[in-house]
């Protein structure tokens, strides 16, 4: 039996950016340390890994900016884990459509993950003018 959880797991742009990290990774990683790639792979699982970890740690900030500062380093961690498939691709290592399905759910985490730090800029900014 599991146990209830109310907080970051249960939001929409977490589980896309879940969904992110676990499809470059499935995708991409062991591909990549069954080629000997092992400072792209190694590089991939570092900043998709941060992805998710800032977004948990900013959720447990209970200041609306603090938690946009690690929802903004996630979103960095986010672009920068999208430019490794890109630079698998361009080396002839994965197929277009691996890169276009890693688009796809970036772009899907990409715009919950720049929802919710318009929720936390205008919470912010309304916390203020009370």
């Amino acid at each position: 039996m599991g146990t209830t959880v109310n907080g970051f797991e249960e939001l929409d742009a977490y589980k896309a950016l879940s969904d992110f990290r676990i499809y470059v990774f499935k995708y991409l990683t062991t591909e990549l340390l069954n080629q000997k790639d092992f400072g792209l792979a190694d590089q991939i699982r570092r900043s998709s890994r941060s992805i998710t970890e800032n977004l948990a740690e900013g959720s447990g900030r209970f200041r609306f900016m603090d938690n946009y500062k690690f929802c903004s380093i996630a979103r960095g961690e986010l672009n920068e884990t999208l430019e490794h498939p890109i630079t698998a691709h361009d080396d002839g290592l994965r197929s277009d459509e691996i890169l276009d399905n890693i688009h796809l759910r970036f772009q899907k985490a990409s715009n919950l993950l720049n929802g919710s730090m318009a929720y936390l800029r205008r919470s912010a900014k309304a916390s203020l003018n009370n």
